[in-house]
């Protein structure tokens, strides 16, 4: 048996984490916090994002995105 979860972000647009058919198959979601090198540049939907992972009883984790080169 398989977990199936996602990798959510600014640009996957809005979600309705409420839908059955978008949370069906979700047993976990991960959620881009922001990227670069710089707290500006939160992701602008992580505390949406997380919010309705929690509402929904979804298991949530978090990532910052990096440019690192080594």
């Amino acid at each position: 048996m398989y977990n199936y979860g996602v990798d959510v972000s600014y640009h996957n647009g809005g979600i309705n984490w409420k839908l059955p058919e978008h949370i069906k198959s979700v047993s976990f979601a991960i959620l881009r916090a922001g990227y670069g090198n710089s707290i500006k540049q939160k992701d602008l939907k992580f505390e949406e994002n997380y919010k309705n992972c929690k509402l929904n009883n979804i298991p949530v984790g978090a990532y910052w995105y990096t440019y690192a080169t080594n």
